[in-house]
């Protein structure tokens, strides 16, 4: 799935004072390819994971999926294209609290109204190393086992679309460096277009391409 962005830009008020935290960026990420976007904090790189995502709306600007313009959807329209098409990985995992990690995967599935959700999700569990773990809930996991649920979660509808924020940066050097091999592995397995937000050049190069984003603007 192409994604293909438009002259995009994002602002909002503190008090009396604009913030314009995306400055009419534009660029295209070709089918099963990966781009990295890379910034420093403030840069506008969760900003524009959000709008990717569809969980902001744009300022102005465009932004499509295979020629199908999601800042032109309503929220109803919205949620079902995300549910079948993006899978997103958080820095901060947003694992359900209460859900164990076979319940935490199979809720994209259920929410589809896929059937077999359970054994898919058993699969993919194992797929990352944790299909001893699957009756654990989050709390009893450790930071590295959650993002690889928050990870197998995103992946088990096979998304065209993955897009991850910052996905190793809550984690040691070491354990971040196994989550994201296996995260590029599932995206070439899949065959899946991935858009990585970091700051970490060196994990920036192990994709395809790279974009600089700089105060709201790409360099």
């Amino acid at each position: 799935m192409i994604i293909d962005v438009k002259d995009l830009r994002k602002s909002f008020y503190q008090g009396q004072r604009q913030i314009e935290a995306l400055k009419g960026i534009s660029f295209r990420v070709p089918s099963n390819e990966s781009l990295a976007v890379v910034g420093p904090s403030g840069s506008g790189k969760s900003t524009l994971m959000s709008l990717l995502a569809g969980l902001d709306t744009v300022t102005d600007g465009e932004i499509f999926f295979d020629q199908t313009g999601i800042h032109q959807m309503r929220e109803k329209q919205l949620n079902t294209f995300r549910a079948k098409n993006i899978g997103i990985v958080f820095q901060q995992f947003h694992l359900m609290p209460h859900l164990s990690a076979l319940e935490n995967v199979a809720l994209p599935l259920d929410i589809l109204g896929r059937d077999h959700s359970q054994d898919q999700a058993q699969e993919m569990l194992e797929r990352v190393g944790l299909g001893e773990r699957v009756t654990h809930r989050p709390h009893q996991l450790s930071g590295g086992e959650c993002q690889r649920v928050a990870i197998a979660r995103a992946s088990v509808t096979r998304p065209k679309v993955l897009l991850a924020d910052e996905p190793s940066g809550n984690l040691d050097t070491a354990t971040g460096r196994k989550v994201m091999d296996l995260l590029f592995q599932l995206v070439a397995d899949q065959g899946v277009t991935l858009l990585l937000i970091t700051h970490d050049e060196a994990l920036a190069q192990r994709c395809q391409k790279q974009i600089h984003l700089v105060g709201g603007q790409l360099q």
